[in-house]
């Protein structure tokens, strides 16, 4: 399944009476390069499922989003990994 943080979101907007115009959604972005961020009020989810699920869930798609980029990485396996190539 794919993340549904819209509901925690949700409970906790219920719980601490939030407006979703008061929401950050911090998240990852492949979009946005690695170590730089974007901050946006409102908007598409383009295409991240958790920001998806907070729009559906708060019913609205105004509040802030912090991008926080991971870049694009390509990898092609053409061989077992090696543990040092987590490190």
């Amino acid at each position: 399944p794919y993340n549904t943080s819209g509901s925690v979101v949700k409970s906790l907007m219920n719980a601490y009476d939030i407006a979703a115009s008061q929401l950050t959604v911090v998240h990852d972005d492949m979009e946005v390069n690695k170590g730089q961020w974007k901050l946006k009020m409102g908007g598409s989810a383009l295409g991240n499922h958790g920001v998806e699920s907070v729009i559906a869930a708060a019913g609205t798609d105004q509040f802030r989003r912090l991008r926080l980029g991971v870049g694009r990485i390509n990898i092609y396996i053409l061989s077992n990994f090696k543990n040092s190539f987590y490190f």
